[in-house]
């Protein structure tokens, strides 16, 4: 894990708290945090002869075909009242409305950056943890798309976007996939 950031509902930021455990990592946001921003680098990951990714940079693995330094980014929405802003970040999902004061059905504006700058032309996972392969309309040229908010309970919106490194020996790319999450409570039946 790279880093944790909380952000308070003045625009803000806080280190969080990584705790490192066996496997996995937990966070601690700020106690008055309104978002919190995780970053993973998951190191460069190069496809050999034989077509299989080994976690190892392309001048260490023979017959290379090419090689990806992979970075994933979340940013939760923890409380209404969360107003951010890109941070200029490789890819990132900004939410236009305060998604925490909508249900489901109810349209939500985002807008992509890459590098802070607004991302055209790329679709959404509109639903990344329940309907992994269901993509939205691609971004407008300022990076905007409208979604819609697909569940009571925890929603995952996803991005991904690979940029070349054309003067790198050791990669082709960074790939990078970025999501935005929030939960709402669950509807009355």
């Amino acid at each position: 894990m790279k880093s944790a950031v909380s952000y308070l509902a003045s625009g803000e930021k806080r280190d969080s708290k990584i705790l490192h455990q066996a496997k996995n990592a937990l966070v601690e946001p700020a106690p008055d945090a309104v978002a919190l921003t995780v970053t993973l680098d998951n190191g460069i990951w190069t496809k050999g002869p034989d077509g299989k990714s080994v976690n190892k940079p392309k001048s260490q693995v023979t017959g290379a075909q090419s090689a990806s330094r992979s970075v994933k980014i979340n940013t939760t929405i923890l409380k209404s009242g969360a107003a951010p802003k890109p941070t200029g970040q490789g890819l990132e999902i900004v939410a236009l409305v305060d998604p925490l004061t909508l249900k489901m059905g109810d349209d939500l504006p985002v807008q992509v950056f890459a590098d802070g700058k607004p991302l055209a032309g790329v679709p959404l996972y509109v639903d990344y943890v329940n309907d992994g392969h269901a993509k939205s309309n691609k971004t407008d040229a300022d990076g905007k798309v409208t979604l819609f908010v697909r569940n009571d309970g925890l929603n995952v919106i996803g991005v991904s976007h690979a940029k070349n490194t054309p003067d790198n020996a050791e990669i082709d790319q960074v790939s990078y996939f970025a999501t935005l999450s929030f939960t709402l409570p669950h509807g009355e039946d």
